[in-house]
């Protein structure tokens, strides 16, 4: 369920009635319904700008949700601030592969631009590092060069952009298990 306005004020309105639509939308509902399945951990958000996608994780209080950005787009005095399983870290999250890869089973892609290109990068950087887990990536269907990079994965994958992003919503697994259902349905 979207939270309060309050923790939602630092963002501007559109971003707001974003968050708040529904699955098939915006992927937010989505995102809930994956973190409710996972019992205990890390999960992970590449891309804060305004915190939504972490906020959406961190719905699940037995999850540290870690959140990187190259640029703190969110004030210091800001309520979403104080959700305390969210950590914010001010850091290209590409780079951060390393501090988490064996910590984490989810991790959600989203960072500008949507070209295909960081997105290559970090199922590269995922594949070199032996990662075990799932990788929500959003945007898939944007653009031409989101599609092509989305049809080259070899790398078993679900389009999931029903249940998540009108713009596309896909998850690649990265340990070849494509088990977890995904359907927000019940959690609508």
């Amino acid at each position: 369920m979207p939270p309060s306005g309050s923790v939602l004020s630092h963002c501007p309105p559109e971003y707001v009635a974003f968050y708040r639509q529904p699955a098939g939308k915006e992927h937010y509902r989505l995102l809930e319904v994956l973190a409710s399945k996972l019992k205990h951990g890390v999960v992970v958000d590449l891309g804060t700008l305004y915190g939504l996608s972490a906020l959406a994780l961190s719905s699940n209080p037995r999850l540290e949700v870690w959140t990187y950005d190259i640029t703190n787009h969110i004030p210091a005095d800001a309520s979403i601030r104080l959700i305390p399983n969210i950590s914010f870290r001010l850091k290209n999250g590409l780079h951060a592969i390393p501090d988490f890869v064996e910590r984490t089973g989810l991790i959600v892609l989203d960072v500008d631009p949507h070209d295909g290109i960081q997105e290559k990068q970090c199922v590269d950087l995922l594949v070199q590092h032996g990662y075990k887990g799932m990788l929500v990536c959003d945007d898939i269907h944007l653009n031409d060069a989101m599609e092509a990079w989305w049809n080259a994965v070899e790398l078993p994958k679900r389009d999931v952009t029903h249940e998540g992003h009108h713009s596309g919503t896909g998850i690649i697994y990265f340990d070849g298990i494509v088990e977890l259902s995904v359907s927000p349905a019940q959690n609508q």
